[in-house]
């Protein structure tokens, strides 16, 4: 699946969509590998499926996350579940990730380590195109604290790659995705098209809904 190009999910009709988030129906279960940030017993989950890679997701992450996360995550009225959903080139969305994990102890760690590779997102493509994307990489691990050891067991680690996979399946099995970013509220999928992509404003819309 391409980098460079947005994949969109296609769900039911916008007004099905709507109807559903004025229902009742709990919020989808997390699971045990899932990065969460908020409280537990927030009314509204929101979940992101999302690459390192792709260039949309860095984009909703400067320009969209940080609202959510101010106005319903830091205010106890959603929590913010990421799953991870690698595009290509594959073998550094996977590397991104696991590099995210081993550094981020905590989801707020994570997600600090997260936004550095999607700040570094071009660099990182530039050195792949140049034979010398394990070196960015690497590069980006040492100024976040990790040796070159640490790093080189920490991207090739057998069970993380697999971990991925997993949630990556588990997703295109339960959501239907095709790409990213996909954001999910209270299990409904919610479109993301060239007519209508996200926004803040359009999201935080269909959270309100569900606080009502």
């Amino acid at each position: 699946m391409p980098a460079d190009r947005r994949q969109f999910i296609v769900t039911s009709a916008a007004a099905a969509l709507l109807a559903a988030c004025g229902s009742s129906a709990s919020g989808p279960a997390v699971a045990s590998g899932d990065i969460v940030l908020g409280k537990a017993d927030a009314p509204v989950t929101v979940i992101e499926y999302a690459s390192t890679m792709c260039p949309h997701c860095a984009e909703f992450h400067e320009e969209i996350f940080p609202q959510i996360k101010a106005n319903y995550v830091d205010t106890g009225k959603a929590r913010y579940v990421f799953r991870e959903f690698a595009t290509e080139p594959r073998e550094f969305a996977y590397a991104g990730f696991m590099m995210a994990r081993c550094v981020g102890t905590t989801p707020e760690k994570y997600h600090d380590m997260l936004g550095v590779l999607f700040q570094q997102q071009r660099a990182i493509f530039e050195a792949a195109r140049a034979g010398q994307g394990r070196e960015k990489l690497l590069e980006i691990a040492r100024a976040a604290g990790m040796s070159e050891e640490q790093f080189g067991a920490c991207v090739t680690d057998p069970e993380g790659i697999e971990r991925i996979r997993k949630v990556e399946q588990a997703g295109m099995d339960e959501f239907k995705l095709q790409g990213t970013p996909t954001i999910i509220i209270d299990g409904q999928v919610i479109p993301n098209t060239i007519e209508a992509p996200y926004s803040y404003a359009s999201l935080s819309a269909l959270i309100d809904a569900r606080l009502k």
